[in-house]
């Protein structure tokens, strides 16, 4: 029975994740990363398992970068110098993928291999996306009121700048410019915070590979802006040209774009991730699964982004 409260506990704590940090950087399309975490059923000892995975489109093969087991919370197997692995995100050339990795940030690179930490920033840094020349990173951080601010860290340096204060869902565009979401509503700004302007309503934005666009989540009726999952639409970075998207998909969570502009990769709460063409009739394919807790464990596969190849 402990062991089965502790699995449900865990279910819920997969639920609940932070939306995350994404940037939809142009070329070739790769493999759909993101992020997953396994516990095993109400046997004894639990054995929960998380890492990052990719898996490339019309292929059934995923392929694992770095993962941690752990047995009954103690380190069993694989690369365990941290234990949580949430919002990836791709570097513009697709070789690196920078993570939040708990109460710091990792590098890894896309083929997997050892983890670098990014320590010392703020307490709990999280959201993390490289800028276009992967010189720096936008994260969030929490702030002295129960919210988060936004900073931007120059990979090697020893120091990072707040460049918004009450923001989260911070996302790099290949123009330079950040998107992120402050009380239910998207801006964007300049690298440095400067130059902000309101775009729309909504959350998890995400760039078009061009920066032209954003695609973004709006909940339902039954939603608050506090929820993670609703309707799809896009919208021009200056706020006209709003547009719905897979009209028939009202429970999406965290979309981004394909490097090639063509595709939008997404999540579902207790499905896992799918993706889809744009114009195209055809159904989602299925990129990950989730599944809730029950006698043989859980899985969740969450917070997907996509590798961009050169062209």
């Amino acid at each position: 029975m402990k062991a089965l409260v502790r699995l449900v506990a865990v279910v819920l704590a997969l639920g609940t994740l932070a939306p995350a940090a994404q940037a939809s950087f142009p070329g070739r399309n790769g493999a759909v990363g993101y992020a997953f975490s396994s516990v095993s059923g109400d046997a004894s000892p639990l054995i929960e398992n998380a890492g990052l995975a990719t898996k490339q489109l019309g292929n059934q093969r995923e392929r694992t970068l770095v993962h941690c087991e752990r047995l009954e919370g103690v380190p069993s197997s694989g690369d365990c110098t941290v234990t949580e692995f949430r919002s990836p995100s791709y570097a513009a050339n697709g070789l690196r993928i920078v993570f939040d990795a708990g109460n710091d940030l990792g590098l890894i690179d896309a083929g997997g291999g050892p983890i670098t930490l990014l320590d010392n920033l703020t307490e709990n840094a999280g959201d993390p996306a490289l800028s276009p020349d992967g010189r720096r990173v936008v994260f969030t951080g929490p702030n002295d009121h129960g919210g988060t601010d936004l900073f931007v860290y120059r990979l090697g340096s020893l120091f990072f700048r707040t460049i918004v204060q009450d923001a989260g869902e911070p996302a790099w565009s290949s123009r330079n410019r950040i998107a992120y979401v402050r009380d239910g509503n998207i801006y964007t700004s300049n690298w440095k915070g400067g130059k902000r302007r309101f775009v729309t309503s909504g959350r998890s934005p995400d760039w078009s590979p061009g920066g032209g666009r954003l695609v973004f989540v709006r909940p339902g009726p039954n939603n608050t802006f506090s929820s993670s999952n609703g309707r799809m639409f896009t919208i021009g970075a200056r706020g006209r040209g709003l547009q719905p998207v897979f009209p028939r998909v009202t429970d999406a969570i965290e979309p981004v774009w394909s490097p090639d502009g063509r595709w939008l990769a997404y999540s579902v709460f207790e499905s896992g991730i799918f993706a889809k063409r744009l114009g195209s009739r055809r159904p989602a394919e299925q990129v990950a699964i989730s599944q809730p807790g029950g006698e043989g464990g859980s899985v969740s596969s969450f917070d997907a982004t996509w590798r961009p190849r050169p062209r």
